[in-house]
């Protein structure tokens, strides 16, 4: 069996003209300030709330005139709930509501005019139980309706409303693990739905929200596995656009927009399940906030008055009470300027000086003068920084190695091989260059010798002058080189 080493280059592969590069990007820093459990208004800072009455997750999350609504999810024994609970900020306590007429897990929730839409989910498990109903709960009157069902049956699926219209996208509609790019678009006033634009990426798990106009559609597992993707849906073009990726690859987490911004908290995400990050669609950047008490998936967060409420869900992680589904109510005040996230896609404006700058975002496999091995050396997404794309190395036990690219820049003794990706007529007195490289969970071996080399070809037979290497021990581990 082919054993893989995953190269990951976490931002680009640069090389600069002079100077060495400063801007290198780092994982993310968690924030300088601890969770703080205050009881009184705080900044940055987690409380611990009035519990649900009823433990579930796979939740849905409405808020109407301050009320947050916590609708349908799973039970202990994960049978689907038509339970409705709301929630008083203001008294801190929950009520039992009116509860929907169908039981159903892995749904999505919006509000249109203080209406509140169950839209899908499934009912009798994941393999034979996505649903295609729509219901609507008027919280004045305490009564359900049903409405016109989605052209789509599908649960895990996320939604939101720009101008009086929800928007369902993604999710899954069986047991294939490979998620949709299918949105469809529901108008109450009409009861009817229409079909837009579909996304570029397929996922389910995901999370959206609404900042301007625009409806965000972020992380969830795609089917290469959780996935980081962002992307924006603008309805006056019926389009979608790339925006920078989340910091870690995301799924079964809970998402609210906070005072112009778009928050993912928990979930899964192979950290702890306690992640915060916020999207600012003024600098396309993502910033990590303070962490969540309880690490926990398939939650559902809301917004009541500037703060963010982390509703439900399942345990995430190991030991006593793994998956366990909670009833826990936490609620964060966000810090209304933490420090941003480096980009993923960095090469959309690259450092001053730079002569090729290539994060795979976009496939530029074709600049490249010389690939060898396309088999095993692969463009792949989610091996990137963030779940983005990078490229991705996959060694054979008895072959000498996994591939490589050649780029070519300045003059060139060969040029109609050896095709330089700018002019050919500059010479360099110096260069530097920087690569990123992560090996897969679990490898022992090492790092498969030379990593990034640059040299001087002196002859069109590839006589070398000066050759500068960077190689790594075959004998050892490593994590992280460049």
């Amino acid at each position: 069996m082919a054993r893989s080493l995953t190269f990951r280059l976490l931002a680009s592969v640069s090389f600069l003209l002079v100077g060495c590069s400063e801007d290198r990007v780092s994982a993310p820093v968690r924030s300088a300030h601890p969770p703080v459990f205050d009881a009184s208004g705080c900044t940055n800072c987690w409380t611990t709330k009035a519990p649900m009455p009823t433990a579930r997750s796979g939740l849905g999350v409405a808020v109407v005139r301050g009320i947050l609504y916590a609708i349908g999810g799973l039970d202990s024994a994960a049978r689907p709930l038509t339970t409705v609970e709301a929630y008083d900020p203001a008294a801190d306590t929950w009520t039992a509501k009116a509860p929907m007429p169908t039981a159903r897990g892995g749904l999505a929730v919006e509000v249109v005019n203080g209406i509140i839409y169950a839209v899908g989910g499934y009912g009798n498990g994941f393999d034979n139980g996505a649903l295609a109903t729509v219901e609507a709960y008027d919280p004045a009157a305490d009564a359900w309706t049903t409405k016109a069902p989605l052209p789509t049956p599908r649960y895990e699926l996320a939604a939101g409303v720009v101008n009086g219209i929800l928007y369902a996208v993604g999710g899954e509609h069986c047991c294939g693990g490979n998620g949709l790019t299918i949105v469809e678009a529901y108008d109450p006033a009409s009861d009817t739905w229409a079909t837009k634009a579909p996304m570029h990426y397929s996922r389910f798990r995901l999370g959206a929200g609404v900042l301007n106009g625009l409806l965000y559609a972020v992380g969830g597992q795609t089917e290469f596995g959780a996935g980081a993707v962002v992307e924006a849906y603008d309805p006056t073009t019926d389009t979608w656009l790339r925006r920078t990726n989340m910091p870690t690859i995301h799924e079964w987490f809970g998402t609210a927009v906070v005072a112009g911004k778009l928050y993912a908290v928990g979930g899964f995400d192979f950290r702890d399940g306690v992640s915060v990050f916020s999207y600012d669609p003024a600098t396309n950047s993502w910033a990590e906030g303070t962490s969540m008490p309880t690490s926990r998936q398939e939650l559902a967060a809301g917004e009541v008055n500037g703060v963010l409420y982390a509703v439900g869900g399942r345990y995430t992680g190991s030991g006593p009470g793994w998956l366990t589904r909670i009833a826990t109510v936490e609620a964060y005040s966000p810090d209304p300027s933490p420090p941003a996230l480096a980009p993923v896609n960095e090469c959309a404006n690259p450092p001053a000086g730079t002569i090729w700058c290539d994060d795979f975002e976009y496939d530029r496999l074709a600049a490249f003068f010389e690939r060898l091995s396309p088999s095993t050396l692969t463009r792949t997404f989610t091996v990137g920084l963030y779940g983005s794309y990078g490229m991705k190395a996959v060694y054979i036990p008895g072959v000498p190695q996994a591939g490589d690219l050649k780029l070519a820049f300045g003059k060139s003794p060969d040029p109609s091989y050896v095709k330089p990706i700018d002019a050919g007529t500059a010479v360099y007195r110096d260069v530097y260059w920087r690569a990123y490289l992560r090996t897969q969970p679990g490898w022992t071996g090492g790092g498969a010798g030379n990593f990034t080399q640059a040299m001087v070809l002196a002859t069109p037979s590839w006589a070398q002058a000066p050759i500068g290497r960077v190689a790594t021990p075959k004998a050892l581990p490593i994590t992280t080189i460049c």
